[in-house]
């Protein structure tokens, strides 16, 4: 019994369960053939016994009629002579008869069949004959009692008796004798041995037990040849003969001889002129003996077929099975295909596709029953370098592996990278047979690894960038310090109003560098409150700097917005993403145009931002416009339509993502020859103008405090120097560290404050903070460097450090920190 869980009850286990799935079709083909095969051979015995007796039956019939007029043509012969004996006799009372050797001599000279050629008279008694003869009388015989009762008209043949006069057994021919009253007058009569109607067929084809008989009507045999014998005289009234002679006077039938029973196919035919009958019997054992042999032939033939077929189909089914159990593991193992991870992917040697795993549908897009006998290159005809893969394909039939990176597109059309591994599959006897692909998909560790690279040279960049920004930070500071010096010195118009450019210039270059040094270093967590127009002022300045002259850029900046929040780098790149977006939207120039103003969002089912206030930052350009059917996938990550090499897809994501982070959303509007890129940055609770936060400290000056300057540039400490002397303090100096600490040991009591710088050669700023803290910690000391990265590691160095001061910095910043420091 098997339970069957479909229906929850036990059902009988099936005739065919256990066998392969297939095996009652190969029964049933295999039944049907061989059904086939003994129909056939049955039919065919069938067809040729049936040919066998209509060609036996015609053959019998063309000798029955063979017999038939032959015996005919002797009888008449007879006949005629018969009639002449008689007209001789019946006309013998005028004209003596002609003497029988004269009569009948010259026709049958030379024929021992005739036994008896004579007369008698109407008593009986012989009273001529051809034979020499006693004193003979035949009165007793049937024939001559026939004729002398007036029963036989015409020829009348005897049944064959024994001749009184020849001694022999013979066949009587008689007619009657009139007399010129037309009483009884005698008869004549010729006898013939049996073998006389037959010895023509003695050479005949018939067989030794075959038989050929003449045959009375009333049944007795006048002559009967069976093979080299002659028989005669039996009665065979009884025989088939008669039952099929009373239906038909013509036929043939099968059954058994009328002497020996043997069974014969018999032909046979009633003569026209006399009460004879002429049959033709062939023993069928003998007929049918081919037919037998041909049908042992096709038996032992169907046989042997049945056989083959019953063990073909005994192989097919046992490899049925076993291709159902290699099956059956193949599902098995294609089951754990399915599951793994990589898209697995099985071509013949022409490349068309043969297995395609789950893994494979979810990477490319396509299913199964959509790839299996497609080609592989015209599936992955975009996008896939048609070299590559030529390749990569020859080099595994050469070598029977190959190891590589390819980039196919999938069925969207999105670039996918994969590690490959192909391995050459063979047969058993080593021809090869297919090629495995196994691929990995690693695009997003790619993309990740493009990130982390870009990462890199950004730290790189910022490494550079804060080298440089160090040593332009020492230039610039001792040059916007002595402008400061000039000022109080130079009182002629033409000559400040040089001074207040070169100010203007220094001052620009070192907003240059901060921006340089901001961008490729950050300034990772810190949000402060930021003024909107200014920073419209700095990106759009920025933006002239990078950007093509025959682009221009406006700015329009609504008066009194209040502050925002948040990273002003990080709002930075969010800007200058967009500012270069707009360029390559015009390469041919146009117009790029900033504004801010406020704006106030109403709370909206479903909507992108919260209700409140927010600035309102857009970015719009003149350029040709974002088309509609990727507007949509703008800010994808790496979703990029510029050429390979020109960009990376992370401009728009990365500003998307910063500009959320802080609360905010973008928002984007495109048709041809304008684009609008809104950024919503949420405003500061409790703010009002943000221009009225940067009002002017006053002027700070010195009472004979001693300062001691640390720094390795003579320029800086110079100009330092005679700043602060000028503002009413002492100044001492020192070039580097060590110098500084021997300095301050020997003057720590009367120094009043360090402005010390940070990166300095023999000791640098933090071992040198710590030294003069062990000395004197109560001194408050300004840290100054011009990589703003030092500032946390300033602070952190001492409780000394009061605050840190960016190179390079104005006459008023100086003052300002010691006024703080000093405080």
């Amino acid at each position: 019994m098997v339970f069957d869980s479909t229906a929850g009850k036990r059902s009988p286990t099936p005739f065919l369960a256990g066998l392969p799935h297939g095996t009652l079709a190969i029964a049933s083909v295999t039944a049907l053939l061989v059904a086939g095969i003994w129909a056939y051979t049955l039919d065919r015995g069938r067809t040729e016994r049936g040919e066998a007796s209509a060609a036996e039956f015609s053959k019998n019939a063309n000798l029955a009629l063979a017999l038939d007029l032959h015996t005919n043509q002797l009888l008449k012969g007879i006949d005629q002579f018969l009639l002449l004996m008689k007209a001789q006799h019946e006309g013998a009372g005028a004209v003596a008869p002609i003497s029988l050797q004269r009569l009948v001599v010259p026709a049958f000279a030379g024929s021992s069949s005739i036994t008896f050629i004579g007369v008698t008279n109407e008593k009986g008694d012989i009273v001529d004959s051809l034979q020499p003869f006693a004193p003979t009388n035949v009165a007793d015989r049937e024939f001559f009692q026939q004729h002398q009762r007036g029963e036989a008209v015409g020829l009348l043949v005897s049944e064959p008796v024994l001749g009184r006069v020849s001694g022999r057994w013979a066949i009587t021919l008689t007619r009657r004798l009139d007399r010129p009253d037309r009483s009884f007058g005698g008869i004549v009569a010729i006898s013939i041995e049996p073998r006389y109607l037959t010895e023509l067929f003695e050479s005949s084809t018939l067989g030794p037990l075959d038989v050929m008989a003449l045959v009375l009507e009333n049944g007795v045999t006048l002559a009967r040849r069976r093979g080299p014998s002659l028989e005669f005289g039996e009665n065979i009234s009884r025989a088939q003969l008669f039952v099929e002679y009373a239906r038909v006077p013509v036929g043939s039938y099968t059954g058994p001889g009328g002497v020996d029973g043997r069974q014969r196919m018999f032909n046979y035919r009633r003569m026209r002129d006399y009460p004879i009958l002429a049959t033709i019997g062939t023993l069928e054992d003998d007929v049918m003996a081919p037919v037998r042999r041909r049908a042992q032939r096709n038996f032992l033939t169907a046989g042997l077929a049945t056989a083959f077929l019953m063990l073909v189909s005994a192989g097919a089914i046992v490899m049925l099975g076993r291709q159902q159990r290699a099956n059956q593991r193949l599902a098995e193992q294609a089951s754990l295909l399915d599951k793994a991870q990589d898209a697995i992917i099985v071509t013949d040697l022409d490349r068309r596709i043969t297995y395609w795993n789950r893994s494979a549908e979810r990477l490319y897009g396509w299913t199964s029953d959509e790839t299996i006998g497609r080609i592989i290159g015209d599936l992955f005809a975009v996008g896939t370098d048609p070299a590559d893969a030529a390749v990569a394909f020859e080099t595994v039939l050469r070598t029977g592996e190959w190891t590589g990176e390819l980039r196919p597109h999938d069925r969207r059309g999105q670039p996918v990278i994969v590690e490959s591994r192909f391995t050459l599959v063979r047969d058993r006897d080593g021809r090869p047979q297919s090629v495995l692909s196994i691929n990995t998909d690693v695009t997003d560790r790619r993309q990740l690894e493009q990130q982390f690279y870009r990462a890199q040279r950004l730290e790189s960049i910022g490494t550079l960038a804060g080298g440089i920004a160090h040593d332009l930070n020492n230039v610039l500071t001792p040059i916007m310090m002595a402008i400061e010096l000039l000022k109080d010195r130079v009182t002629a118009p033409a000559d400040r109003e040089v001074l207040m450019m070169l100010g203007a210039s220094a001052g620009r270059g070192a907003e240059m560098v901060k921006q340089v040094l901001s961008y490729a270093r950050g300034l990772e967590g810190r949000r402060v409150p930021i003024a909107p127009a200014d920073l419209v002022a700095e990106v759009a300045g920025i933006a002239r700097d990078i950007l093509p002259k025959t682009i221009a850029i406006q700015t329009e900046v609504a008066a009194q917005l209040p502050s925002i929040l948040g990273d002003p780098t990080q709002y930075h790149q969010v800007l200058l993403n967009l500012c270069v977006n707009a360029r390559d939207a015009m390469p041919e120039g146009g117009e790029l145009t900033i504004t801010a103003a406020v704006a106030l969002i109403d709370a909206a089912p479903g909507g992108d931002l919260p209700a409140g206030t927010y600035v309102r930052i857009e970015v719009a350009d003149t350029g040709t416009g974002i088309p509609r059917e990727i507007a949509d996938r703008i800010f994808d990550p790496f979703f990029t339509t510029k050429e390979p090499g020109k960009g990376t897809g992370l401009g728009l994501s990365t500003s998307l993502t910063i500009v959320k982070s802080h609360g905010g959303q973008i928002r984007v509007s495109s048709t041809p020859g304008r684009t609008c890129f809104a950024v919503y940055l949420p405003v500061m609770a409790g703010t009002g103008d943000s221009r009225a936060m940067g009002a002017p400290a006053p002027h700070v000056s010195g009472d004979g405090q001693t300062v001691l300057v640390v720094d390795d540039e003579a320029a800086i400490r110079m100009v330092a120097q005679r700043t602060l002397e000028s503002a009413g303090f002492r100044v001492l100096t020192a070039s580097d560290g060590a110098e500084a600490v021997a300095t301050f040991g020997a003057n720590h009591r009367a120094i009043a404050a360090v402005l010390l710088d940070m990166t300095m050669p023999v000791l640098a700023g933090v071992p040198t903070i710590q030294a003069m803290a062990r000395i004197n910690g109560s001194v408050p000391i300004i840290a100054v460097s011009g990589i703003s990265a030092n500032e946390p590691v300033a602070l952190a160095a001492s409780p000394q450090v009061r605050m840190f001061m960016p190179k390079p910095f104005t006459t008023e910043t100086l003052l300002k920190a010691l006024a703080h420091a000093l405080a």
